[in-house]
């Protein structure tokens, strides 16, 4: 057998190619022609079927995409029709999905090949069906031969024993003569020695088999299923050492040491489709794997016909080759498909076949991918496509693009939007170009459809930050922006920018002028040196410069502007935050004094009445941390009120009818004891929220003092009691001092007479 690289015009089988695409045809039919086979050729589904019934034909490889029927069609029609369904039929198409794969070989198949064509694999897959359809006819011939020869040898013997028996019947019955006797032997010798030869030559006729048999590929044999479930090797070739490493005598009578060499994973589907074979008498044809003893794991593949026993068994007649070498090619070809499918996917890259005649589509697998569609549900069809891109105009553009491609037979492409399963909008990119046959005439539309949908977010989301910055750029009065690139020369600027350096510099920048060039000052020079170079290794800075003269804060932002993962080039806004620095510096100096009031002051929210801010007495007083006060609310400190008390209370505050509420109550510490407070609270607004704001005292010391003023004016009171007594006793004895006097200076005036 001549290698696949012969060039050698000897005929090894002839071939029917089926395709309507003229270069197809002219491709495969001078590859095989060139390797010795007989090539005619047809270019639609009802031309093939008749050239099958027509011209002697052992191999149809067969395009699935045709203008009137499809491949599947026609194979059934082929499979149908007693003369044509034994011949091998090959698949061939653009794509490989496994659905069409399955579909194919449930019609009867032999093979699959897909486009583009690679010219190793087509030859040997065409080899390996023309040998198989050879030994299969060879097997069947030689088969016949052998049983024909069998049923003549068992008929001459019979009426030989039935001449023989006659004979000494007659001789019996008869008293014949001598000389009758002599002649009746010498018949029956003459007779005997025809019979011999007749013998002798079917021995050698069946030597003769043997030879042939032993010198096909392979391994010739009859199987035989007894009812028990024995089974074995009646006849088989010299090749069944080579494919079993058994000699067809350790078979003969027991076919064991066979099915003890199945692959474990093979041995259970193998001796199913035995059974289903014995069962329906139907043909046999399987693949499996053997591992042997000196060949190790090797792949076999047997086609054999049955044919019922009048005692209940099974004899198949069949031939078992060595397919190794194809399934090695097989699973290189298929890692190479599932490279492909891998790279296509990765690349999202997939393809589609458009029969214009017929106007089926087949679709790759990543195409369905791409669209997030369900090959076993999703059929593509023309309308169906078109309603995966609602926008007629887009349609309108597509079909004109496509038009003038096929006007002009020259490659085509167009970009299309189109709605993905989850309703987001996705976007390919498609290539195409039209297939002729020899008359100019458009048979079919391949091309390719490419993911673009990441690109164009990309690009959309681009050019929404290009517009975004040359708004920012343009915009902002109190904003300046500039960008240099990797040698740190100016790109651009905006108007501020310019303004600002031509104030404070005096240099009018211009695109193209190094930032360094543009700052005379050292001192700054070498600030801006030192984050430039910091920005363009890829750091993002930001950082404020105070301007002691100006008393005056910028901020800067260096933003490195990435490609690739390269630096090209760094974004600087800078701002003027002396406001905000000023205001920042307000609040500060209003925290500090809030935080060094030795008062307790507090912020609570209007709503939910909880605290949001106490400064440094507060928390010194109560003895409560700032993170365990924002969890509390007033209420947690004045056990006196009840939330409705004090709802009621501050409710002045909410309607405005008071701008400030002065009361005294009691505050409740952490550890238990209370304290006099005085509350002045009031209601203010910040950033639309409502807060309280409330300033605490401390009148501990206030109500001491108080209560030491009020025992001193009882004291001052008793005191007063008893002087105002003193007084009076004092009059009532100065009265009666000076009515004695005056009794006494009338008694030295006038004397009594008694005296």
């Amino acid at each position: 057998m001549m290698d696949n690289h012969t060039t050698t015009k000897h005929s090894y089988g002839s071939i029917l190619i089926v395709d309507d695409l003229l270069e197809n045809l002219q491709l495969l039919s001078e590859i095989l022609s060139n390797h010795g086979y007989k090539i005619h050729t047809a270019t639609s589904g009802q031309e093939a079927i008749e050239s099958a019934n027509t011209i002697p034909t052992d191999l149809i490889l067969l395009d699935i995409m045709l203008p009137d029927l499809d491949g599947f069609e026609v194979c059934k029609s082929l499979k149908a029709n007693e003369k044509t369904k034994a011949i091998p039929i090959i698949f061939i198409s653009a794509l490989s999905e496994t659905k069409k794969k399955l579909l194919a070989f449930s019609l009867g198949a032999a093979d699959y090949i897909t486009k583009p064509f690679i010219l190793n694999e087509v030859l040997a897959r065409v080899k390996t069906q023309i040998e198989i359809c050879n030994l299969r006819l060879q097997t069947e011939h030689q088969a016949k031969q052998m049983h024909f020869r069998n049923e003549q040898l068992l008929i001459e013997i019979k009426e030989h024993e039935i001449s023989h028996r006659q004979l000494q019947e007659s001789l019996q019955k008869l008293k014949l003569s001598n000389a009758e006797v002599l002649k009746l032997v010498d018949n029956l010798n003459a007779e005997i020695a025809l019979r011999s030869k007749n013998e002798e030559s079917l021995r050698q006729s069946n030597e003769m088999i043997v030879k042939l048999t032993n010198q096909v590929p392979g391994v010739v044999y009859q199987y035989r299923l007894f009812p028990d479930g024995s089974s074995c090797f009646p006849f088989a070739s010299q090749g069944m050492e080579t494919i079993y490493e058994v000699t067809p005598e350790q078979v003969r009578e027991d076919a064991t040491p066979v099915f003890g060499m199945l692959h474990s994973e093979d041995k259970e589907h193998i001796i199913s489709d035995i059974m289903e074979s014995a069962k329906n008498q139907t043909p046999f044809h399987s693949e499996f794997r053997m591992v042997l003893p000196r060949q190790g794991l090797r792949w076999r593949l047997s086609d054999a016909k049955p044919e019922l026993l009048s005692d209940g068994s099974t004899l198949w007649y069949g031939i078992i080759s060595d397919i190794t070498e194809r399934k090695l090619v097989e699973e290189a070809l298929k890692e190479n498909e599932r490279r492909l499918r891998e790279a296509q996917k990765m690349a999202h890259l997939g393809f589609w076949n458009w029969n214009v005649k017929s106007g089926s589509v087949e679709w790759s697998d990543e195409v369905f991918n791409i669209f997030g569609l369900d090959p076993e549900t999703f059929e593509p069809q023309i309308d169906s496509i078109m309603a995966l891109s609602p926008w007629p105009g887009e349609h309108e553009r597509n079909q004109e693009l496509i038009k003038r491609t096929m006007e002009s037979k020259a490659p085509g492409s167009f970009e299309q939007k189109f709605l993905r399963s989850d309703k987001s909008i996705g976007y390919y990119y498609s290539t195409f170009e039209g297939r002729y046959n020899e008359k100019g005439e458009l048979l079919a539309i391949v091309g390719t459809v490419l993911d673009i949908t990441s690109h164009k977010l990309a690009e959309q989301q681009l050019q929404s930050q290009y517009t975004l910055l040359t708004a920012l750029i343009n915009s902002p009065k109190d904003l300046i922006i500039f960008s240099f690139d990797k040698h740190g020369c100016y790109t651009t600027f905006n108007e501020k920018h310019f303004a600002e350096m031509k104030q404070i510099f005096g240099v009018e920048i211009v695109p193209g002028m190094n930032l360094l060039d543009s700052i005379p000052v050292p001192e700054l020079k070498e600030i801006a040196k030192k984050s430039m170079v910091r920005a363009l290794q890829g750091e993002t800075i930001s950082e404020i410069h105070h301007q002691p003269d100006l008393n005056t804060y910028y901020e800067y932002s260096w933003n490195p502007i990435w490609e690739n993962e390269n630096v090209i080039g760094v974004t600087v806004f800078v701002k003027n935050i002396t406001i905000k620095m000023q205001q920042d510096a307000e609040q500060k100096r209003l925290l500090h004094i809030l935080e060094s009031s030795l008062n307790e002051i507090y912020v609570f929210d209007s709503k939910n009445l909880v605290f949001e801010y106490a400064n440094q007495a507060s928390l010194q007083n109560l003895g409560y941390s700032l993170e365990s006060m924002k969890k509390m609310t007033p209420l947690q400190l004045k056990p006196h009120f009840t939330e409705v008390q004090f709802r009621q209370l501050i409710e002045p505050l909410l309607t405005h009818q008071k701008e400030q509420i002065i009361f005294e109550t009691e505050h409740l510490r952490a550890n238990g004891s209370l304290y006099p407070v005085e509350v002045h609270l009031q209601l203010v607004e910040n950033e639309g929220q409502q807060l309280f704001f409330a300033v605490i005292m401390d009148i501990t010391e206030r109500k001491k003092a108080d209560q030491k003023i009020m025992s001193q004016l009882d004291e001052l009171q008793r005191w007063q009691k008893v002087t105002l007594g003193r007084e009076d006793r004092n009059r009532q004895l100065k009265q009666e001092v000076n009515e004695l006097l005056l009794r006494l200076e009338e008694d030295i005036r006038y004397p009594s007479q008694e005296s």
